[in-house]
């Protein structure tokens, strides 16, 4: 992955060390493309290749927070880009954790989740955009409710607690949908992920290594950053234009590997 300049005050770099492979040297991209989607992985005929963990994510305290990430999708449905939770096997059901995936209903959707309580959205992206690069933020406040939050409100111009911000090589950040994250009831809030200081995160897949039952990502990632705050869309867009995934300048930079940021403070 390649990181965004800044002062060593104001990002956290971790390097993701585990089955997981670092792109081509062209790129430095997560490479996680699987052509069986890792469904029969998790055995000794096919293990799994394509998830890359850190046990090393510090979210102490964290009630707000925006994650981006660069993704090339192969159009593959009901897929794992991001597990983050206090177990070493992180899933979309864990509690608390915060996860991000391809939905399994729509050819282009998207499924976060909170505290093992997720929400969809329909098509984010044409299907044109299959095979290239597009880019998606997920933001969610902790603190506010499922229906009426006033942060939200101001800084996406819709009321839920969770939105969906996205973009592409050429297409600036928007708020593509709003997300209400709330428990059975509908009308409570999935509050903190209090995930704690030595969190699991991992890329591309969930932490579960049983056969069958995997939902490995057949793609490409980059430059996936955690900020532990909500940032505006003109904030997010900055995020978009300083990591679009070009190959010939990263190639000058040698071969970084896998990393993920972890900001706390806005830009």
């Amino acid at each position: 992955f390649l990181a965004h300049t800044a002062t060593a005050a104001e990002w956290t770099i971790s390097t993701f060390a585990g089955t997981g492979v670092s792109g081509n040297v062209g790129d430095n991209a997560f490479n996680s493309a699987n052509a069986y989607d890792n469904y029969y992985a998790g055995n000794s005929y096919s293990p799994i290749t394509n998830a890359a963990a850190v046990n090393t994510v510090d979210l102490t305290g964290v009630s707000q927070f925006t994650i981006t990430m660069w993704v090339k999708r192969s159009g593959q449905r009901n897929v794992d880009l991001l597990n983050i939770a206090a177990t070493t096997t992180p899933g979309s059901t864990s509690n608390p954790g915060i996860s991000i995936g391809l939905d399994g209903n729509w050819a282009n959707g998207v499924r976060v989740g909170v505290n093992g309580f997720t929400s969809y959205t329909g098509d984010l992206w044409s299907a044109g955009t299959d095979n290239d690069w597009c880019f998606l933020a997920f933001a969610y406040d902790g603190t506010g409710g499922v229906w009426y939050d006033p942060a939200m409100e101001s800084l996406y111009g819709q009321s839920r607690n969770g939105a969906i911000i996205t973009g592409d090589l050429t297409t600036s950040a928007a708020v593509a949908a709003n997300l209400a994250m709330h428990i059975g009831d509908w009308n409570t809030a999935v509050g903190l992920p209090a995930v704690g200081g030595t969190a699991s995160m991992f890329l591309g897949n969930d932490g579960n290594n049983t056969l069958g039952t995997t939902n490995g990502f057949d793609g490409s990632m980059d430059d996936v950053r955690i900020f532990s705050s909500l940032l505006s869309v003109s904030e997010i867009e900055d995020v978009r234009v300083s990591a679009i995934p070009e190959p010939s300048a990263a190639a000058a930079l040698g071969a970084l590997g896998v990393v993920a940021l972890l900001r706390r403070r806005r830009f």
